[in-house]
């Protein structure tokens, strides 16, 4: 009797147990085009939602159309419609989904690629950065091939919370004799986080409409240091420097961000490296005009711009040269050139003195040169030495005196010997050339 009682117990229990099946339309499908699986529930209470997030990696999911309905046995039966879009090709192993205490069965399917005209047309999407630091950013770009000329493509911006998405890039290209549509953005990370980027489906129009949905990828945001000002350049600026008539317009402009205020440490790097005041800097948008200096003689000097290194993941700075011009006000110019004027006067009284000088000594070496006697060459050498007003050197003796050397004592004898003495052993030629060695400017 115990025993029959179990045996109905076990028996109403599978009657009312909830039962799940997930069928598809076909088992085959082209990416780019869309399936449709049909959802049956029984069960005895009313289920929530399907949740087919475990699916989601491997295809898009849009769910459709549910019905519900109370069966004559009291049971519940709830049908609904899900329209997949495969992310990839090849084999689609979808596990099973639960619902209401129900368990479907895996679901397996074969995804080809999508050939149009002997063109593989699925788009391909460069794989991102890992990571990165928040305030960077990327560029990243999609190529999906056309099988036709007039083949359209649309692809709507990405909205991701967490990022800033700027296109930068529509376009047609061949490729290896294919022609491709392009389409590229400039994507700045602003919160830290771990994410999954997914782009909007990717619509291609001809004889026919294919959409894509292409796999999600990861990206960790990493926070920048707590230490750094939030208007710090992250990644290093593109900076670009036009001399004016008055002053530099520097135009400073961080890879794929939006400033909406000042960069911070610019200006002040600027003052230091020029010596003006940044109260008398003027800043318009993304340009700084730095005024010249009222003197300024073509120096150049370095700022040190800093930006946060995403290399390094370090403070660092950007070496900036800024080229002065020649400028000087009216009184510095009359200053300058009253110096140059004496410079010139006193540079052409140098000249003409050495002239002179020059001169002089040309004619006292013909002199020593013409002496046929040392008598001659004797007065010659006491001429040269003195001034022309009065005889300053009576002798050779004082003449040798005066340049406090052995060379003219034994030089000042030799002539004296030559010119008195018959025994003079010394040539006249020799005497004349010792004297001419001895000459000077």
């Amino acid at each position: 009797m115990v025993k029959l009682f179990f045996i109905l117990l076990i028996s109403m229990g599978q009657l009312h147990a909830a039962s799940l099946s997930l069928i598809p339309e076909q088992s085959q499908i082209e990416q780019g085009r869309s399936l449709t699986l049909n959802m049956r529930y029984v069960g005895p209470t009313s289920p929530d939602e399907l949740n087919v997030k475990s699916w989601q990696t491997q295809a898009f999911i849009e769910k459709r159309d549910r019905q519900e309905t109370r069966l004559a046995d009291g049971q519940i039966e709830v049908k609904q419609r899900l329209t997949l879009f495969p992310r990839k090709t090849g084999l689609l192993a979808l596990g099973p989904l639960a619902l209401g205490g129900a368990k479907s069965k895996p679901v397996d399917l074969m995804v080809t690629p999508a050939l149009v005209n002997r063109v593989d047309i699925t788009p391909s999407w460069a794989p991102l950065p890992s990571q990165l630091w928040q305030g960077e950013s990327f560029e990243t770009c999609v190529h999906m091939p056309l099988s036709e000329q007039r083949n359209r493509v649309k692809v709507e911006l990405p909205e991701i919370q967490g990022f800033a998405w700027e296109q930068t890039q529509n376009r047609r290209l061949q490729l290896d004799g294919q022609l491709i549509a392009e389409r590229c953005w400039r994507v700045s990370s602003q919160l830290p986080g771990d994410y999954r980027i997914e782009l909007p489906p990717i619509i291609q129009r001809g004889r026919g409409r294919w959409t894509f949905y292409l796999p999600s990828q990861s990206v960790e945001v990493l926070p920048l240091p707590s230490y750094l000002p939030n208007s710090i350049s992250v990644g290093k600026p593109d900076i670009r420097v036009q001399t004016g008539e008055q002053g530099w317009n520097v135009s400073i402009q961080v890879v794929g961000g939006q400033v909406t205020q000042p960069l911070w440490g610019v200006r002040s790097a600027l003052a230091k490296a020029t010596g003006i005041a940044a109260d008398q800097m003027v800043v318009v948008n993304e340009t700084i005009f730095v005024p010249f200096k009222h003197w300024s003689f073509g120096q150049i000097s370095r700022a040190k711009i800093p930006f946060f290194n995403t290399e390094t993941g370090r403070l660092d700075a950007v070496d900036l040269p800024l080229k002065a011009p020649w400028k000087l006000p009216i009184i510095g110019i009359v200053l300058l050139s009253i110096l140059a004027m004496a410079i010139l006067v006193k540079a052409t009284c140098l000249v003409r003195g050495f002239m002179q000088r020059r001169a002089k000594l040309q004619a006292f070496k013909a002199a020593i040169n013409s002496a046929t006697t040392a008598n001659q060459l004797r007065t010659s050498l006491l001429a040269a030495a003195s001034p022309e007003a009065s005889p300053r050197f009576k002798t050779l003796q004082q003449w040798a005196e005066a340049q406090a050397d052995q060379e003219a004592t034994l030089l000042a004898h030799h002539i004296n010997q030559l010119a008195f003495s018959p025994h003079a052993d010394t040539p006249l030629n020799e005497l004349k050339q010792r004297v001419i060695n001895r000459l000077t400017l």
